[in-house]
């Protein structure tokens, strides 16, 4: 999972990720790579602060269809984005 390093995320975080998930999950984020890398630049680009939360405590956010995130999470939807920032629960509520 060291491309994650690679967009800004913290060894911590990794180490969590890999310390609160199945392996089938871990194989699945390290067979998935360009996926999972559209998903985090896209929340980037649309102003999500806490991708580090939202990858330890959603992690099934990442596997979702990329098209599927950019419906649930648009740009010019500034109260989604500022509840999550605010809090990386509420991304369960779209």
């Amino acid at each position: 999972m060291n491309y994650l390093i690679d967009l800004g995320i913290k060894q911590e975080t990794i180490d969590r990720i890999i310390e609160l998930n199945s392996g089938a999950i871990i194989i699945t984020f390290e067979c998935n790579q360009e996926k999972i890398t559209n998903i985090i630049n896209y929340l980037k680009y649309v102003g999500i602060k806490n991708i580090d939360d939202l990858l330890i405590y959603e992690v099934d956010f990442f596997l979702k269809d990329f098209e599927e995130v950019k419906r649930k999470i648009r740009i010019e939807d500034y109260e989604t984005i500022y509840n999550i920032n605010q809090d990386w629960a509420y991304i369960e509520e779209i």
